[in-house]
């Protein structure tokens, strides 16, 4: 081998003219065989070494073990991508198929479908049109309807205005006629009352003259009755004393004489103690007697001395144009009949006047109540306080003949029993009643509001009434018997005994 000394070893082929160099460098070595030859390196191994310790024995069996490598990786690679394509192509296959038969079965499906529509598309029209013209004849029939009971309302419209004008007269004469029977009424009832205080009046100054001379005569005579006894007995003892101090009868004899003495003596005493027994009945029954006459006397409170007897058949004022009272059990009886337009109510008017002078305030009015004995709860009546009319000009009233009305009422009556007998009031307590004791409270429906009412209990006041619920539309659903309507003034009391 040559050695020569250079950075660069140069090599020449002069037959092809070729130069081969091999180049030393700083930091690598270049070997070039030119551009158009091989290079071959002949050798039973060829090494490579890697300055960083790696290296290679045989570098070209590595190139052919990894070219084998390669190939084989190549064929299992080929055969996976065979059999990959293969099972695709089957997947495919498959897939194709069942989408084949989902297209059909959609197909079939939307013919179904389609055929449905189509059905109910034609039975849907069929009743769009039954029902458009069962709607059309309809609507007509409502038309004519309308129409008709258009007219009809008219006619009535008409028919009530007249009847309206007919019942204005008819309550402007009804509250004159009421009017007119009122001032009768207050005439009859000032000279009933008036003839009444003076009866009664006499009664008791007779009664009390008479209890008097009773209560004197029976006294003396009591006393006349002792004293002709005690005599008596005084008489039989002075004899028996006289027989015992001059006789020389024997001792039987006196012995029949003592007994007979004592047995007088006895039925003396015994007529004495009987006489003075009846005596202190006869006193006990006549301060009863007194009692209650004096419990009757305070009871009556028309004019602090009676009251007023009010008979069924003479009670016409009193209950004006609506339902007369029926005389029973002592007291005024009532039941409605809603088919009779006089019947289906009362409006009995009580303490009613025209006379200025004698008007009170309603201020004045402690209590009014009546009593009675409900035979049916389902409606109870009620009373009604009316202020005078006010005739002052731009006045407000209520009616043409009272100003404003303040009614009371007992909110529920299902807590009164049947055939109970109640005292019902407004105010305070009455002093005098009978029965259970039961509170009226106002009714604001039922009662003026507004201007009218302004100032009610400063008023004058016209009269009061216990009337009756005109709706209530079953026959005996308001049915009583009245005994007593009363009204209390402070010092004046008026009563009114209904028989």
């Amino acid at each position: 081998m040559a050695s020569y000394k250079s950075s660069t070893l140069n090599l020449y082929d002069s037959v092809n003219g070729v130069l081969y160099t091999t180049n030393v460098l700083a930091d690598k070595v270049e070997h070039n065989a030119g551009s158009s030859k091989p290079h071959y390196i002949l050798g039973n191994a060829v090494a490579i070494y890697h300055n960083d310790g790696t290296y290679t024995n045989d570098i070209v069996k590595d190139l052919y073990s990894l070219k084998a490598g390669q190939a084989a990786g190549m064929v299992y690679t080929n055969n996976a991508i065979t059999a990959e394509a293969t099972a695709r192509s089957a997947m495919y296959s498959s897939l194709t198929d069942k989408i084949n038969i989902e297209i059909t079965n959609r197909k079939d499906a939307d013919t179904l479908l389609n055929n449905t529509v189509n059905a109910d598309k034609t039975a849907n029209d069929g009743l769009i049109a039954y029902e458009t013209g069962v709607r059309a004849t309809a609507d007509q029939e409502l038309k004519t309807s309308v129409e008709t009971q258009t007219t009809a309302r008219t006619a009535a419209i008409v028919s009530f205005k007249a009847d309206l004008s007919v019942e204005a007269v008819r309550a402007f004469l009804a509250e004159e006629a009421e009017k007119t029977n009122r001032v009768a009424a207050d005439a009859s009832i000032r000279a009933d009352l008036t003839a009444e205080t003076s009866r009664a009046v006499t009664a008791e100054q007779k009664e009390e003259s008479d209890r008097a001379n009773g209560d004197f005569t029976v006294s003396a005579k009591l006393s006349k009755e002792i004293v002709d006894r005690e005599l008596d007995v005084q008489t039989e003892r002075n004899r028996i004393n006289a027989i015992l101090d001059g006789s020389s009868l024997d001792l039987n004899q006196l012995k029949e004489i003592v007994d007979n003495y004592k047995l007088l003596d006895s039925n003396q005493t015994s007529q004495i103690t009987a006489l003075k027994a009846l005596c202190v009945s006869f006193q006990t029954q006549i301060t009863d007697l007194k009692t209650k006459l004096d419990f009757a006397l305070v009871s009556i409170p028309v004019d602090n001395s009676t009251e007023i007897h009010s008979l069924a058949s003479e009670a016409i004022v009193i209950a004006a144009d609506q339902a007369l009272p029926v005389s029973m059990n002592d007291s005024w009886y009532y039941i409605n009949d809603p088919t009779s337009s006089r019947n289906k109510k009362i409006n009995w008017y009580f303490m009613g006047t025209q006379n200025d002078s004698q008007h009170k305030l309603v201020s004045d009015m402690t209590s009014a109540s009546f009593t009675m004995k409900v035979l049916s709860n389902v409606s109870l009546p009620f009373i009604t306080v009316y202020s005078k009319r006010d005739a002052t000009v731009g006045a407000t009233n209520a009616s043409s003949w009272h100003q404003a009305k303040k009614v009371y009422y007992l909110v529920d009556s299902s807590v009164i029993a049947v055939n109970g007998l109640y005292t019902f009031y407004i105010g305070s307590v009455p002093s005098f009643y009978t029965g259970t004791l039961v509170q009226l409270v106002e009714d604001p429906f039922g009662s003026t509001q507004g201007a009218a009412s302004t100032g009610f209990t400063t008023k004058e006041l016209l009269t009061m009434s216990v009337g009756s619920n005109s709706g209530a539309s079953v026959a005996g659903h308001v049915n009583f018997e009245m005994q007593s309507f009363r009204s209390n003034f402070g010092s004046d009391s008026f009563s009114f005994k209904l028989v």
